[in-house]
């Protein structure tokens, strides 16, 4: 029993919770593009990825929502500045650039971290984002 209560249920990683090594957030959680939006083409996102232990992979991902599960649609290197290839303890912003071809969905953030071996990771994923798209009113007959 107290080994069923020592998982995180939110996140089915299978690891166990250890305290919040990493957490992701993302502001704005609703993304609407307006008419004139959609010809614009992009809106910002900012992602805060706070490392409190450990260091993480310098990849942020984009996934989508699906009735399948979920789907990776976007990446952007360079969480932390730099060409390092892991980020350290410390809180790291990423305006990700949110295009409004991106279909109407719920989106996620994910980052990555290797367990102590360097064989496995570990996932740590954001806030769902709702992104919808402006449509005309209809017009009947």
């Amino acid at each position: 029993l107290v080994g069923m209560l020592s998982f995180n249920f939110n996140s089915l990683t299978g690891q166990a919770v250890k305290g919040q090594e990493v957490t992701v957030t993302a502001s704005p959680s609703n993304v609407y593009f307006t008419f004139d939006d959609l010809n614009k083409g992009n809106k910002l996102v900012a992602v805060t990825v706070k490392v409190n232990s450990g260091k993480i992979d310098n990849e942020l991902y984009l996934y989508r929502k699906t009735a399948q599960g979920e789907e990776r649609v976007g990446a952007q290197d360079s969480i932390c500045k730099g060409t390092a290839t892991y980020c350290g303890k410390g809180t790291y912003t990423v305006n990700y650039k949110f295009s409004s071809g991106n279909e109407e969905a719920d989106y996620f953030f994910r980052v990555q971290k290797r367990d102590f071996a360097g064989r496995a990771r570990l996932t740590f994923d954001s806030n769902v984002l709702s992104v919808t798209h402006y449509e005309a009113p209809y017009r009947g007959l």
